[in-house]
């Protein structure tokens, strides 16, 4: 498992070719998502300090947008039109969503029993990966 988060040019078929572009202050990060237009990325961090984080693209300007209330963020999703940031927690059986800035968070969607593994966003719809969780009486 590693704990950083690199690019590589998607024109190339080196595979030796990548820049880490944050290697720092990472426990396990899980989830990644781009905004090519607005040129920054989001992604997740769980562990002892779970976090959604917003960087740059060359991964300068890092800021936690959410912190509270997130336990395993494992895919995220953007919508650049209207700058919304979604969000599956596995642990928690939840979509979420924000503003880039972390502003305006909500619960979408809370599945019992279900546990959100991905998540995309196409237009006007997101769409959800699931899988079924056991429970045991």
């Amino acid at each position: 498992m590693y704990d950083w988060i690199a690019m590589k040019p998607i024109f190339t078929t080196k595979t030796e070719i990548y820049n880490v572009v944050i290697r720092t202050d990472l426990d396990h990060p899980e989830g990644l998502a781009l905004d090519p237009e607005d040129r920054v990325m989001f992604f997740s961090d769980y562990g002892q300090n779970s976090r959604i984080e917003r960087a740059s693209l060359d991964g300068q300007d890092r800021v936690v947008i959410v912190y509270r209330g997130i336990l395993r963020v494992v895919s995220l999703t953007v919508d650049t039109d209207n700058d919304k940031l979604y969000w599956a927690d596995h642990d928690r059986q939840t979509l979420e969503g924000c503003d880039y800035d972390g502003s305006n968070r909500r619960v979408i969607r809370r599945m019992n029993t279900v546990s959100m593994t991905g998540v995309a966003y196409h237009q006007v719809m997101i769409g959800l990966h699931t899988t079924k969780t056991s429970t045991t009486k």
